[in-house]
């Protein structure tokens, strides 16, 4: 049965639309709850602002973290084919490199780790204060000093 109007599509109580980052899917999902403020977020969000190697990222609420999400059309030349550049930025993936994980009171700074044996989460410092571990750690992001972090 295909529906023709969305107006006759009703989301469950307690469900959401989501769109993943790393690959813009969109799935219904229950809707999780956060731990984490949207002041929070933002703090996250002005210090990635601020940097000049990050031009596409995604700053993401989660349950109990903030993600970070860089493109992967970063370092892209596109002075031969201006008018691809809109396209490319729009259908490309996103890779989540960064995370500040909320542990009670305290903030986990994190980067990914792609060694096969590890491919996971590593903790890179830790602190109260999130606006210093952003200031820290994100300007690392998209530099080699990224893979450092440890």
């Amino acid at each position: 049965m295909i529906l023709k109007h969305a107006s006759f599509v009703q989301i469950p109580a307690g469900f959401e639309f989501y769109e993943n980052p790393r690959d813009a899917k969109v799935v219904l999902r229950k809707i999780p709850r956060y731990n984490i403020a949207d002041a929070e977020v933002e703090i996250v969000e002005s210090v990635m602002k601020k940097l000049d190697a990050v031009e596409h990222y995604i700053v993401e609420k989660g349950a109990d973290h903030i993600t970070i999400f860089t493109g992967n059309s970063t370092n892209m030349d596109f002075s031969e084919h201006p008018e691809w550049r809109t396209y490319y930025i729009l259908h490309q993936n996103y890779d989540d490199v960064m995370r500040f994980e909320k542990v009670r009171k305290t903030w986990h700074a994190q980067r990914f780790c792609y060694r096969s044996r590890v491919d996971d989460w590593i903790t890179i410092g830790h602190g109260k204060d999130l606006r210093e571990l952003a200031e820290t750690f994100c300007p690392h992001i998209e530099r080699d000093s990224f893979y450092e972090l440890y």
